[in-house]
């Protein structure tokens, strides 16, 4: 290969190289990480990974002189090694065409040889943005499935949230039911406190018993409960609490799922 056609193969390259970088800033990674693996013959020769981008084309130009590939892969990696872009440029001389003896004075005009040429350059760089474009395409696909994960995960939390402030509001207007369904057990007076069911002319201990706060009272009552179920429905219970001891967030969505089983016919 002559070193002019050379020169303008490798700096067609080096500006494919540069546009894909400046794509890349323009999506927000400022760190840029250029590697190459030089081939000949479809053997790779040798390579050089995560140099700066700074640093490429004067790299690109010592491997391609001592190495004498006739094919290059470029890959842009960011700072964690996600592949943002990667191409492969062949360096081989292009066959020239050989007309035949009895046509080869025969051509096409100087005008038409540069309209064909034009349509030819124009045709490579074309080629060239669109394939940018589509490495653009799929990065911003790739942000926007992140993104929809996202709002996914952020619309959980909102629902169980909603099904949590319903819950509460149903434990709220529960309680002067319970209240009367226990009023002989010790929570009787307490649940009536809360539910504004108090007798006043219970003896001083009741009252006392009546000051506890609604969070308290709650705790003594889930605490009644177990201790009615049997052996297995209590086990059973357990690894629920274990679960939810381990996740919180997952009372909500339980709240909800019990909720969505009770509306269904």
């Amino acid at each position: 290969m002559s070193r002019d056609p050379l020169k303008n193969k490798l700096y067609n390259i080096t500006s494919a190289c540069k546009k894909a970088i400046k794509a890349q800033n323009l999506q927000g990674y400022d760190t840029i990480y250029c590697s190459t693996v030089f081939s000949k013959r479809g053997k790779k020769v040798n390579s050089f990974e995560r140099a700066a981008s700074e640093n490429f084309s004067r790299l690109l130009l010592t491997y391609v002189e001592s190495e004498q590939p006739d094919k290059i892969r470029v890959e842009l990696r960011g700072e964690n090694e996600e592949l943002l872009w990667t191409k492969t440029f062949n360096l081989e001389p292009e066959q020239e065409i050989k007309l035949a003896k009895e046509t080869e004075f025969q051509g096409l005009g100087e005008a038409e040889v540069n309209r064909m040429l034009n349509t030819k350059l124009e045709e490579i760089m074309r080629n060239n943005e669109l394939e940018e474009l589509r490495a653009m395409r799929d990065q911003l696909e790739q942000e926007n499935d992140s993104l929809r994960q996202q709002l996914g995960e952020l619309e959980n939390v909102v629902d169980a949230k909603k099904n949590l402030e319903y819950y509460s509001n149903i434990i709220g207007l529960a309680l002067p039911g319970l209240a009367k369904m226990l009023s002989k057990t010790a929570l009787g007076g307490t649940l009536g406190m809360l539910a504004g069911l108090q007798d006043h002319s219970a003896p001083s201990h009741e009252n006392e018993n009546s000051e506890k706060d609604q969070r308290e009272t709650i705790i003594d009552l889930v605490t009644e409960f177990m201790r009615g179920l049997d052996d297995t429905q209590l086990g059973h219970l357990y690894l629920v609490f274990i679960e939810l001891n381990n996740n919180p967030d997952l009372i909500g969505s339980l709240l909800g799922q019990l909720h969505a089983q009770k509306k269904q016919p």
